[in-house]
């Protein structure tokens, strides 16, 4: 169990040396994801779940009765914001900062009232998001062993990712329907 009492978080290879804390999360404060992200890992499973017995590409373990409509559930994942119409999976990994606000926020306005949200690392997931939120059944390969395939940390951990660790600027609201305005894009300014 995870408490009250705030711990550092580790740092990034981007961010060598964060100053964030976290407090009831595992490690850092936010996850944000995108639906196109969800999108493409569904569809993955949707294709994995019809590749048949002894196929070349067949995932061990995988129920490919329950996968092939079976509807993968962003939930799983954790995310503690989503995010969506950035038309291409997985582009929160291309973005630094973000501002998440009531109304769009552009670089020509005094953005200096809003959070800024510094996305400092791709999240490498665990065998939890395999685990039914509904069921508590853990699933033997989905979603973990078809984002190995499809989406990992090569040369690094050679973990699966999905979504982005999230570190704030400061407090702040967030609620269904607001804008999210890219401040800063990865490679665009140094850390």
């Amino acid at each position: 169990m995870k408490g009250p009492v705030p711990r550092p978080c580790p740092p990034t290879t981007d961010f060598p040396k964060l100053e964030a804390n976290s407090v009831f999360q595992d490690v850092y404060p936010l996850l944000v994801a995108s639906e196109e992200s969800l999108q493409e890992v569904a569809k993955a499973v949707r294709e994995a779940a019809e590749v048949g017995e002894g196929e070349p590409g067949r995932i061990g373990g995988i129920n490919s009765e329950r996968w092939k409509d079976g509807e993968l559930e962003i939930e799983r994942f954790r995310p503690n914001i989503v995010i969506k119409g950035t038309g291409v999976a997985f582009s929160e990994e291309a973005m630094r900062d973000i501002i998440i606000s009531p109304k769009f926020v552009d670089d020509s306005e005094d953005n200096s009232e809003f959070t800024v949200i510094t996305l400092v690392s791709k999240c490498t997931r665990c065998l939890l998001p395999n685990v039914d939120i509904k069921t508590g059944i853990r699933d033997a390969a989905v979603p973990y062993k078809v984002l190995t395939k499809l989406h990992k940390d090569i040369g690094h951990t050679n973990k699966p990712l999905f979504g982005c660790n999230g570190v704030p600027s400061r407090n702040g609201v967030v609620r269904v329907g607001d804008y999210v305005s890219v401040k800063a894009w990865v490679g665009s300014e140094k850390a």
